[in-house]
């Protein structure tokens, strides 16, 4: 066959394997959640197989020790601490809803007491502020929490439903991530021999780069959310301060969001610490402490665990955050920072590398 002409055995074979990925993609396309979720459960996991590797451990025994580990861990925080959780939080948001209750009742409130005196002090307060032109008032707050308050009932329902399928998530996510932890080097051989040699140097660099500044900066993220939250659980229990389990939990997954995060938790102390009637003084001792976490997991635990910044301006920062939460909620929150760097970096070692290999 001339070199010039068209080779319908070729286009036609080409134009099959193009089908046959479309219809793999519909086929699979509602398991690419689970294989995203397992990707991410067994890379985080991975550093820590791979250091039993290097104690001369087999690699299966060691995912399967690193798994034994987990299920201990897992069950003590089940059967232990979730509990004392679920009524720490159910307690407090009883606490907010007796004090709506009392303010929005018909029947007079005793004005010598405390829900009276912290209410006139609230009046007082934004009276002094009135040239802020603030529209704002108690009540109007009172009202939009009790709203909020009463829709969550409503919105557990609507979700119960989906009971099943989050059980049924969440159960198999560790045993794909099983399979993929223990053949982890079958993968890895199987996609390197699947590019092509001018590339090899290329795709090792970059994904060398990719896993320095993803693992690392995940890796970080959720040091910091174990240290915030035992910390703070910690400082606000020896204050006095209810609810500090809860607080302390709801404080470090918070904190992975820049700048933002870190006022929930301070928030939920003060509100903690208005609503149970402790002294006033208290919340300054609160703001101290959350500041002191704060300043510690800043200067100390962020360096040491991640080893740099971001090298992002912190109004960039800032903005992508807001956008995240604009486009994907409070998810997008957490990750849009996260992926926004990834791109940063994969774009800058991308045209370096393709520069100096010549390629553009």
């Amino acid at each position: 066959m001339e070199s010039g002409k068209t080779n319908p055995v070729k286009i036609g074979f080409y134009i099959f394997i193009f089908c046959i990925i479309i219809a793999a993609l519909f086929f699979y396309r509602k398991i690419f959640s689970y294989l995203f979720v397992s990707v991410a459960f067994a890379y985080l996991f991975n550093p820590i197989v791979r250091f039993l590797e290097h104690r001369k451990f087999h690699r299966t025994t060691a995912v399967i020790l690193v798994y034994m580990v987990l299920f201990v861990i897992m069950s003590t925080i089940i059967f232990f601490w979730i509990p004392i959780l679920f009524r720490q939080a159910v307690s407090f948001t009883g606490n907010i809803q007796e004090f709506i209750d009392v303010q929005n009742s018909d029947t007079i409130v005793d004005s010598g007491s405390y829900y009276h005196k912290l209410k006139t002090d609230f009046d007082f307060l934004i009276n002094k502020i009135s040239f802020l032109n603030l529209d704002i008032s108690f009540e109007s707050l009172l009202i939009e929490l009790s709203e909020f308050l009463n829709s969550v009932p409503t919105m557990l329902m609507s979700y119960s439903s989906k009971i099943f399928t989050i059980i049924s998530f969440l159960a198999t996510i560790p045993v794909l991530g099983f399979f993929i932890l223990k053949d982890y080097h079958k993968f890895k051989k199987t996609f390197f021999a699947s590019i092509p040699n001018k590339y090899f140097e290329l795709t090792i660099i970059l994904i060398q780069k990719i896993d320095s500044v993803v693992g690392t900066y995940f890796r970080a993220v959720l040091t910091e959310i174990v240290f915030v939250a035992m910390l703070t659980t910690i400082v606000l229990a020896t204050l006095g301060v209810k609810y500090s389990l809860a607080i302390g939990i709801i404080a470090g997954f918070a904190n992975a969001i820049p700048y933002l995060g870190p006022m929930i938790g301070w928030f939920l102390a003060i509100l903690s610490v208005i609503l149970t009637g402790s002294p006033i003084i208290m919340t300054v001792y609160v703001s101290i402490a959350m500041y002191a976490v704060q300043v510690i997991d800043n200067n100390i635990v962020y360096p040491v665990v991640i080893g740099k910044n971001t090298e992002m301006h912190p109004l960039v920062i800032l903005l992508t955050v807001i956008a995240g939460g604009y486009t994907l909620g409070v998810m997008g929150m957490f990750l849009s920072v996260p992926l926004v760097f990834l791109v940063k970096e994969t774009i800058t070692v991308l045209y370096k590398n393709l520069k100096d290999f010549e390629i553009i």
